[in-house]
């Protein structure tokens, strides 16, 4: 592995700088001592191997920690190992050190030195200080990961809340068609004139789905003229057992999600009985400025539970679908709070109320 010109002549800075500042210390507590160039010279000498073996030691140990264990997520656990490491090998150095420098080279009884001569003051100040600077870095480093740790996570909550959104719109076209040719089948049989009008109003609201499929959002007037083709698809099959009344005197700019409001009309047809005698009134419009809503009065067919439980995932999306995507939409636009963003759905056991928010 090569080493840059810039890492080394920042190993350099850094060695100069701490033994600089070791020299500094030593000069402060040598009290009355004499001060010559040749005390100087070993002042210096020793600083430099005191202070950057605990600098560059210490930073070592730390690239060793972090790569050992990069799989720890609690990032205060990953703070606890560092600093045990930092305390054990300033420990460790700063007697290895003071034992070669004392014992081997000047000759001292080293534990003589220690406890008669109180080199354990020397010992212990350099421990502190040690220990002050490597914390202080030890500290601006983990806030450093752990700023890039929660900004990948921001990206992968991101990145993952987008697929399933992409998932969500992929489900709305299966949706929309599995229902649509099972109105078509039942049509073709009873009443075929009806069945070939169904076909050609089939062909452009399936337009607008295609040509929507890869937005977030859409006016809610275009929105609404799709309803509007929709229920006129579904009049055809039902005539006058289904009433839908639309108002919406002003929508300004405000935007649904695609296709939402048609499939809350498609869930309230599919999960309703319909017919002369009894009926389905659905109505649509606004509400305090900030929600739509679409009612429509309860009349449950009696096998819609064993319906839902026989038919597929794929086929129960309408309302968890809706609810889903406007999860999506509030996360990504941090309004996670705002109740006024949420989907907000009732049952009073005599109307089915669902209210979508106006972005």
């Amino acid at each position: 592995m090569t080493i840059s010109k810039h890492k080394i002549l920042t190993h350099i800075r850094d060695l100069i700088l701490i033994t600089v500042i070791s020299f500094l210390i030593a000069l402060f507590f040598s009290g009355g001592q004499q001060i010559s160039w040749a005390w100087a010279g070993w002042a210096m000498l020793y600083s430099f191997l005191i202070g950057g073996s605990l600098w560059k030691g210490n930073e070592l140990v730390g690239y060793l920690v972090e790569k050992k264990f990069t799989e720890i997520k609690n990032p205060g656990r990953f703070l606890r190992i560092e600093i045990a490491a930092l305390v054990l090998f300033s420990i460790a150095d700063i007697f290895l050190i003071n034992y070669i420098w004392f014992g081997l080279i000047w000759g001292e009884n080293f534990p003589d030195f220690i406890v008669h001569q109180k080199g354990w003051v020397i010992l212990v100040i350099q421990f502190i200080v040690a220990f002050i600077i490597g914390l202080i870095f030890y500290v601006m480093e983990f806030f450093r990961v752990w700023k890039e740790y929660l900004k990948q996570e921001e990206e992968f909550k991101r990145e993952k809340l987008l697929l399933q959104y992409e998932a969500l719109k992929s489900q709305v076209n299966p949706h929309f068609l599995f229902n649509s040719l099972n109105t078509l089948s039942s049509l073709i049989f009873s009443d075929q004139d009806k069945a070939d009008q169904f076909v050609r109003k089939l062909s452009s609201t399936y337009r607008y789905i295609l040509e929507q499929k890869d937005k977030e959002l859409v006016s809610l007037r275009k929105e609404m003229d799709f309803v509007r083709d929709y229920v006129s698809l579904q009049k055809i099959r039902f005539e006058d057992s289904l009433k839908v009344n639309i108002d919406l005197r002003n929508p300004n700019d405000r935007q649904v999600i695609p296709n939402s409001i048609q499939m809350l009309v498609e869930n309230a047809i599919k999960h309703n009985v319909i017919t002369k005698e009894q009926p389905l009134t659905i109505k649509i419009f606004l509400e305090g400025g900030h929600h739509l809503v679409v009612k429509n009065n309860l009349q449950k067919k009696k096998s819609i539970r064993a319906d839902e439980e026989q038919k597929p995932d794929w086929v129960k999306i309408g309302l968890n679908n809706i609810k889903a995507r406007y999860e999506y939409l509030t996360d990504k636009n941090f309004l996670v709070n705002d109740p006024e963003n949420d989907v907000i759905i009732e049952d009073d056991r005599k109307h089915f109320i669902v209210k979508l928010p106006l972005i």
